[in-house]
């Protein structure tokens, strides 16, 4: 007999993560959070999971741009102090 074919006409359930941003830096710093909801994955946790490893790269990322923006500014105004 030829294999199952998936029912797609069943109603997936919706899983909910959540992550709430806490930058070092305290300038960015805010009661920020971002939610993910997912018919895909199997739990909240895994959603919850997902979210916090894309989120905590990308904030890594960002922090890393704003130390470089950070020292390109102090130095700017250090060679201008010196002239």
């Amino acid at each position: 007999p030829p294999p199952a074919q998936p029912d797609t006409t069943a109603v997936l359930e919706t899983h909910v993560g959540y992550v709430t941003i806490v930058p070092r830096e305290p300038n960015l710093r805010g009661e920020h959070q971002i939610e993910l909801s997912s018919k895909r994955m199997r739990t909240d946790e895994e959603v919850g999971w997902w979210l916090w490893t894309h989120v905590s790269t990308q904030l890594e990322i960002l922090e890393q741009q704003v130390d470089a923006e950070v020292s390109a500014v102090r130095a700017l105004r250090y060679r201008a102090m010196q002239r």
